[in-house]
């Protein structure tokens, strides 16, 4: 669950003399480098969500820096922001085998993360990646979009008594189409997915209990229907763990959780039970795990019953400039439309901080899909992304980015292929 503590960094492995003596002449680049490649999610990763929990594992991601840096402060608030200037091209913006439509965009990048340390027990947090996209369609069309990348969270955290309470609010506007595998046909997806949600956390002898009580309500911007039916689903989840410590960073345990995904007309709910065992933290100081397993029941008739879901993440700094996160999981998912899949997700992404003013980062990934409702369908998704981060002055940087995605679905729907290019300027305050 979300609500049980996180493993902290930890000093990584030297990798050479040379290679310390440098990042240690070059240490603010490398602060600024790992929180621009941050901001942006780990290659591969996209926007379906899991029924059991729509909250994503801070293990796919790379590990923040060692240190906390502060960059900016407003009012009582202190952390990191960075505003950038970019240009993409994509030259399938429609997912489309058919009628292809490329896309020119200009585009305006705001991330910040703030935290406000009200008294040594009581934090409000504020993160979010927002991006306003000004698009030109091969077609003489134009639009204008606000994307906001999943993990934008407003979060509270405070203490009563030996109980840790955690209450958030976690907000997305999804745009890219390639992002949830189950979508062709369409240039935006224009949904807005916001979760809110309280969890505690009491502390038992060398154990803890957790729960946590969310709903996540999903709407279309467009106003777009199927069959004359708005198709989106709301979710209430309760959640309970038992968590073993082994170590202050590293626990096991047992989590159970129940959701009841409420549909639109037309469209059936879809009811969840699911339990099993889990194991994570930090099983040394360079190797962070999130794994976990188990059953899941369902009244959705197309899937056998009970199906399972596995969940595997390992972050491995292998030595100071080079880290890699691996991921992949089983699992019932939701897609930002109307879809119910029975999914298998890999992802591999590496970063390298090759000098210290040019930071590289990249990695395949591949999704393997089930479609349960509303039809029956089977596809696959796969595709390789690449970028870099160059230091052009103080604050100041360049970064590139490439993405391939290739996708095929039985009787031939949905079959695709799009190249994707970025370059942006950023600054980071």
């Amino acid at each position: 669950m979300a609500s049980t503590p996180r493993p902290v960094g930890i000093r990584r492995r030297q990798c050479t003399l040379v290679l310390v003596s440098l990042l240690r002449q070059h240490y603010s680049f490398v602060v600024l480098a790992v929180f621009l490649l941050s901001v942006v999610k780990v290659c591969g990763q996209n926007y379906q969500f899991s029924i059991r929990n729509p909250q994503e594992s801070e293990i796919s991601n790379f590990r923040p820096n060692v240190r906390d840096v502060s960059f900016i402060n407003i009012g009582p608030f202190h952390g990191q922001a960075a505003i950038g200037l970019g240009y993409l091209y994509n030259d399938n913006a429609a997912v489309t085998s058919t009628n292809r439509l490329s896309l020119n965009q200009i585009f305006e990048d705001l991330a910040v993360d703030l935290a406000w340390v009200i008294t040594p027990s009581n934090q409000l947090n504020f993160t979010t990646d927002a991006r306003l996209q000004e698009n030109f369609y091969s077609n003489g069309r134009n639009r204008l979009n606000l994307q906001i990348l999943p993990g934008s969270e407003l979060q509270f955290k405070g203490t009563v008594g030996p109980v840790t309470i955690r209450a958030f609010d976690q907000f997305a506007i999804l745009q890219d189409p390639v992002t949830d595998p189950t979508v062709t046909g369409v240039t935006n997806l224009d949904v807005l997915i916001n979760t809110v949600g309280v969890a505690a956390v009491v502390p038992l002898h060398d154990a803890s209990f957790g729960m946590e009580f969310d709903y996540t309500y999903r709407d279309n911007l467009s106003g777009a229907t199927f069959s004359g039916t708005s198709f989106y689903r709301d979710s209430l989840r309760l959640a309970v763990n038992y968590n073993i410590y082994i170590s202050n960073v590293l626990w096991y345990g047992v989590e159970a959780s129940a959701t009841d995904n409420i549909a639109t007309r037309d469209f059936p709910d879809v009811r969840t039970l699911s339990i099993g065992p889990f194991l994570r933290g930090q099983v040394t100081r360079l190797v962070d795990v999130d794994l976990g397993a188990g059953l899941t029941f369902t009244n959705v008739s197309a899937l056998n019953q009970p199906t399972y879901y596995v969940d595997v993440r390992l972050r491995h700094q292998v030595f100071r400039t080079f880290q890699y996160v691996l991921g992949y999981s089983h699992d019932i998912d939701i897609s930002t439309g109307n879809a119910i899949s029975e999914d298998n997700k890999f992802y591999l992404a590496g970063r390298f901080d090759i000098l210290p003013e040019w930071a590289v980062s990249g990695g395949p990934f591949v999704n393997l899909g089930h479609i349960v409702i509303p039809f029956t369908r089977n596809y696959t998704q796969w595709g390789i992304t690449a970028g870099s981060v160059f230091k052009l002055r103080k604050n100041l940087f360049f970064d590139i980015f490439y993405r391939y995605v290739f996708r095929d679905a039985d009787a031939g729907v949905g079959h695709y292929k799009q190249n994707l290019v970025s370059l942006e300027l950023s600054y980071v305050f």
